[in-house]
């Protein structure tokens, strides 16, 4: 359907709710593949459907119509593109050593550890990393960030999460909260979703989700 020159209009004057919730969502973004740029895009598609979907009803604005729509729209982009948040700084550096190995692709778990010299376990997270590079960010550097602090802790030295591994340790309460929370909701919301108080989603986060967390990391 051809916009109309005041939904044009309408798009232009609210563009600046895109960006605004774009910059909530970023720290969501970890890997090269996805970029601020594309979290625009898509966001400014979920603008012109608010735009278009738009009915003018008595107390609701269009800004409370349209930044639910824009944030779901995005949200919706994530959830499908983010396999992992970040890689440990070992499979970074064991990576050109597997690929100078002959026939490396043929290797199984067992002689990758042997030939490397490293445990069992960190041959199989690098076999999966270099058969899935989406879960590889090259930046593996974990940025200081308030809402992943709030999850995992000031800045860590865990390294790598695959989040539906890690998800699937927790009870299903807590999964549904961090599942929540990585998809980029307020401890405010999540707490409004379970008709409870930020003050105890934050303690369930401290007291059952981080230790966890250090628990899943101290054996990867």
């Amino acid at each position: 359907m051809k916009l109309t020159a005041e939904q044009n209009e309408m798009i232009l004057s609210n563009m600046g709710l895109v960006h605004k919730i774009a910059k909530d969502l970023k720290w969501s973004i970890r890997s090269s593949w996805f970029h601020y740029s594309d979290l625009i895009s898509v966001g400014t598609i979920g603008l012109i459907n608010a735009v278009e979907n738009y009915e003018n009803k008595k107390g609701i604005t269009f800004a409370a119509y349209a930044v639910p729509v824009i944030r779901r729209s995005m949200l919706k982009a994530l959830n499908k593109q983010m396999a992992g948040l970040s890689v440990p700084d070992y499979i970074i550096e064991l990576v050109p050593r597997l690929k100078s190995l002959e026939n490396w692709g043929n290797l199984s778990v067992e002689e990758v550890a042997s030939i490397l010299g490293i445990p069992t376990k960190k041959a199989r997270n690098l076999l999966i990393a270099v058969n899935r590079p989406d879960l590889i960010s090259m930046d593996s550097e974990v940025k200081e960030d308030r809402d992943y602090n709030e999850v995992f802790g000031a800045r860590t030295d865990y390294g790598m999460i695959y989040v539906n591994d890690f998800l699937n340790t927790l009870k299903e309460r807590d999964k549904e909260i961090l599942e929540a929370k990585l998809a980029g909701y307020s401890q405010q919301e999540i707490a409004s979703m379970y008709g409870t108080s930020p003050q105890a989603i934050s303690q369930r986060f401290k007291l059952n989700i981080r230790p966890k967390c250090k628990e899943y990391y101290a054996e990867v």
